[in-house]
């Protein structure tokens, strides 16, 4: 049971923000997936593992290596990373 426990943490997304990862979010609350979802001068939060911060856009840097998926939106493909 222990070690069912201690997978499903593992997974959880407030087990990833504590390593140090944040998550982007428009003001729907939705997750900002590419730098198209972030226009020069917008805003949105940032989610981190103990609350949020508010951030403005003041430019993107599109990745070269980033590539399409099925649905037109832009992936970095982790082969190239």
């Amino acid at each position: 049971m222990e070690s069912a426990s201690g997978r499903l943490n593992a997974l959880s997304p407030l087990a990833t923000l504590s390593r140090g990862y944040a998550v982007p979010l428009d003001r729907s609350g939705r997750v900002l997936r590419n730098v198209a979802g972030f226009p020069r001068g917008s805003s949105f939060d940032l989610r981190v593992v103990d609350g949020r911060v508010g951030c403005r856009v003041t430019g993107t840097r599109p990745d070269e290596r980033a590539v399409g998926d099925t649905d037109g939106n832009e992936v970095t493909d982790p082969e190239q990373l």
